[in-house]
């Protein structure tokens, strides 16, 4: 079969299968109540990807498995969507029946010793001490290696140019070492001048601060304008993902979704709302502690009179960062 021929036939098959895809990929997203699978009595309330085929869990059996297996991919479903949960975080309930998370310590796992000195096995005991970052990543010493050897490279050029410079001038005018010219204060004999007390380099630096001043001043302007726009930015997000949440609670299915698809929709948006005003009030308390921001920043900015149909936002083809943040999670 010809290339042209495969390629066309590849794009009409993935054309037909995009709306399955998608909507399979919502209804995961989608919170149904369903009993512990685990002691099949209770309400289950967290999701473990790696507890299969029993995933889902109840608050005790939870607490139960997860206190060892610490670094499972777990996530809780008491908000009404799937938000991922770190090993210390763990659901409770209160008086009144309702859910929160709550923090909860783990202990590293690792291999126990079979005896710690000369004590015997019941003389000792494992218990909680300081808390750790555990960092999962792939990292090299490339980069770091290449830095240094590029380095070295520099210092044997400058040796090489301070022996030049040593063999054509006067004892007086001889520089010393290599560590005598890396330091902050050095003064290159060239830089000295009879005429003037203060020497080059001081002078240097007094023209670099000036500089410094000036920059600064001229960057605060593009600042404040920046940090407008982002906020400004978040806020009209904001909007969008209330709005296509009122089109869903209100009936309309503009993009002829299934029940399932609709439903899951609604929970991935519901996570995109939390975790973006989760995002606002961290960039707001930022803002804050800066005086030329906050001043520039008013409430009749944040309004937004106008705005794009919930069908135009979803299928808009602009180079706004939303249109992309949909489709990485519709696909």
């Amino acid at each position: 079969m010809h290339w042209g021929t495969r390629t066309a036939a590849s794009s009409e098959r993935w054309r037909e299968a995009r709306p399955s895809l998608i909507n399979n990929r919502l209804a995961t997203e989608h919170i149904e109540g369903q009993l512990c699978l685990e002691c099949k009595e209770k309400v289950a309330v967290v999701k473990c990807k790696d507890c299969l085929p029993k995933q889902y869990t109840c608050i005790k059996c939870d607490c139960a498995i997860h206190c060892t297996q610490v670094f499972h991919n777990r996530s809780t479903m008491i908000s009404g969507f799937h938000k991922a949960v770190p090993p210390t975080t763990v659901v409770k309930q209160d008086s009144d029946g309702q859910y929160f998370h709550h923090h909860e310590d783990r202990i590293l796992p690792m291999a126990l010793p079979n005896s710690i000195c000369s004590c015997g096995e019941e003389k000792y005991s494992v218990g909680k001490a300081r808390s750790i970052t555990v960092i999962n990543m792939k990292a090299t010493n490339k980069g770091r290696n290449k830095i240094r050897r590029k380095m070295n490279e520099e210092r044997k050029k400058l040796s090489s140019s301070i022996e030049q410079h040593n063999a054509l001038v006067d004892p007086s005018f001889k520089v010393v070492s290599i560590e005598e010219v890396l330091q902050n204060d050095f003064v290159f004999p060239w830089q000295l001048t009879e005429q003037d007390d203060v020497n080059l380099l001081t002078k240097k630096k007094v023209f670099d601060k000036v500089m410094l001043i000036q920059r600064l001043e001229e960057e605060q302007t593009v600042l404040v304008q920046e940090a407008k726009q982002h906020w400004l930015y978040l806020r009209s997000q904001e909007h969008k993902l209330n709005s296509l949440l009122d089109t869903i609670i209100s009936g309309v299915n503009p993009w002829n979704l299934p029940d399932d698809g609709i439903q899951g929709l609604q929970c991935v948006l519901n996570r995109k709302l939390h975790e973006l005003r989760a995002h606002q009030d961290t960039v707001k308390t930022s803002y804050q502690a800066i005086d030329t921001i906050t001043e520039h920043i008013t409430v009749e900015e944040c309004e937004y009179p106008n705005w794009l149909e919930p069908s135009e936002v979803l299928y808009s083809s602009s180079n706004d960062l939303s249109s992309d943040e949909d489709d990485a999670f519709l696909l």
